[in-house]
């Protein structure tokens, strides 16, 4: 029975040693924004089939190296080759003034990279990962180049002039005759004395009345 377990064991560790390890690799580089080297952020490769996500600080001179599990510094580790998504986000250098929480990591910088580059979802790099060492330099668009957002429906109508009601019932272009403001003016000197308004123009003549004889007087 013993000799049984031994040949079993045998055979066990030489099928392990026959099959094939997944194909190996590293990745170096260097980080450039509108054309110009960065100093600090980081870079994660996403992986689009299985596999581990790894990460690299950028350091003051623009390098990375990736590590699977992050981590700091340009001691890249190995991890499969294959298809990536890569993001990146450039910060300005962290405040070793402000940490998060007591006794924590400094406060990292206000981010200067647009922001398609810093999700999986939405930034445009994807990189081919080969077997062995592989040096892999992005070059990516800064916050400022990003569209202003634009104003909402609601925001824009508020912000719109109320309209002029009386031009749109006169006509903009069509100024008050004389006549009409005579009209108004009789009109509002009568509102304010509380007196229907009249058209003097309109009323018949009053004829002057007959003299009356004085008494006394012959006929």
């Amino acid at each position: 029975m013993p000799l049984i377990a031994v040949a079993l064991a045998l055979v066990a560790l030489t099928a392990g040693g026959c099959r094939r390890a997944a194909p190996a690799a590293t990745v170096q580089g260097s980080v450039t924004m509108d054309g110009e080297l960065v100093r600090s952020g980081r870079v994660a490769f996403h992986p689009v089939a299985d596999g581990p996500t790894c990460y690299g600080n950028i350091d003051a001179q623009g390098a990375f190296a990736l590590r699977i599990g992050g981590g700091g510094g340009l001691e890249e580790s190995e991890f499969p080759a294959g298809e990536y998504i890569a993001t990146v986000v450039v910060t300005l250098p962290s405040r070793t003034d402000e940490a998060i929480g007591e006794g924590g990591p400094p406060q990292p910088g206000a981010r200067l990279s647009a922001s398609r580059y810093a999700a999986r979802e939405t930034s445009p790099l994807r990189i081919t990962v080969a077997p062995g060492p592989n040096v892999v330099d992005l070059d990516i668009d800064s916050a400022a180049t990003e569209a202003p957002t634009e104003p909402t429906g609601e925001t824009a109508a508020g912000a719109a002039e109320p309209p002029d009601e009386a031009a749109d019932d006169r006509g903009a272009d069509d100024p008050p005759t004389p006549a009409a403001a005579a009209e108004t003016a009789v009109g509002d000197d009568a509102a304010a004395e509380g007196k229907p308004a009249t058209d003097n123009s309109a009323a018949p003549a009053t004829p002057a009345a007959p003299a009356t004889p004085a008494e006394g007087s012959q006929p």
